[in-house]
């Protein structure tokens, strides 16, 4: 599932997000607490908490199909505050017109890894 542009759960693979916090992750640069709570292979629940700093990386053009669109790359660097876990990063690709996320590679959990979302239209 996905909220603002944000995956804020899964299902069917495995350690799944049950829910994760998504507000104010990509309105700007700065820190946030990200928290996630998963579900392992066995149906448990866990909580973990990151600490994440959010910082711009640079302008890049990212190609949607046949289209290109001019983007503010930002970089969500996060290291586990609670709950265990590893450190990751998510990025996100936000327009540089309009401010919408064309594109993201976010973290979904320590087993499953990254999964990269783009909008092919808006």
């Amino acid at each position: 599932m996905i909220a603002d542009d944000i995956v804020i759960a899964t299902r069917g693979l495995g350690e799944d997000i049950f829910l994760a916090e998504a507000a104010g992750l990509t309105n700007g640069l700065g820190t946030i607490i990200r928290q996630y709570s998963h579900f392992d292979g066995e149906n448990r629940e866990f909580l973990a908490q990151y600490k994440c700093t959010i910082s711009a990386a640079g302008s890049e053009t990212i190609n949607l199909i046949a289209r290109n669109v001019m983007t503010e790359k930002r970089a969500e660097a996060c290291v586990p505050v609670t709950g265990g876990g590893k450190a990751f990063v998510n990025s996100f690709w936000i327009s540089a017109d309009d401010g919408l996320v064309w594109q993201s590679d976010q973290r979904t959990s320590d087993d499953i890894g990254q999964v990269v979302v783009q909008h092919i239209k808006r």
